[in-house]
């Protein structure tokens, strides 16, 4: 074999160092698995918190039929935007005098209702009767997609839906 100054030369290449392509491979599946498995683990914070704001709605909507039958006079709710408030009627609707009379959903949040034009709030009116006549409130996330649609079933219970976006 020859020998040069700094020792002897050889066809022999080092043995290679490193990971095969198929290792690679492998380990980039497992990665892609665990992150698809984290982010089924992780909950959907924007949507649980539109979730409990609509359970919130309902709440409030039951509680304004409860105290228009206890106080016997109509109870109304107004929906705009970002807030929604009590109102009750004394001649005229006008708002509710009580520290939560008003309230203002969280920021990207935002509650829809159609109204016929020219029609005015009450959006929900809540009879002495026990009666709710109401027009659907529609409750989102402003840069999301789905919403929950506020309304009264067949039994007259007030219930929240949720609706996604049809693909």
């Amino acid at each position: 074999m020859p020998t040069s100054a700094i020792g002897r030369l050889s066809n022999k290449r080092p043995p290679a160092t490193g990971f095969t392509l198929f290792e690679l491979m492998v380990a980039l599946a497992i990665i892609g698995v665990m992150l698809i498995i984290a982010g089924l683990a992780v909950p959907d914070a924007a949507r649980d918190r539109l979730s409990l704001e609509a359970d919130r709605l309902v709440r409030t909507l039951e509680d304004c039929r409860r105290g228009a039958v206890l106080s016997a006079t109509p109870r109304g709710i107004e929906a705009a935007g970002d807030r929604y408030r009590l109102l009750h009627y004394r001649g005229q609707w006008a708002a509710a005098e009580a520290r939560e009379a008003e309230h203002v959903l969280a920021e990207p949040m935002q509650i829809d209702v159609e109204r016929a034009l020219g029609e005015r709030p009450p959006d929900v009116l809540c009879l002495p009767t026990g009666e709710t006549v109401m027009r659907p409130l529609r409750l989102s996330l402003q840069a999301r997609a789905g919403f929950y649609e506020i309304d009264h079933d067949e039994a007259g219970d007030i219930v929240a839906t949720w609706f996604e976006p049809s693909s």
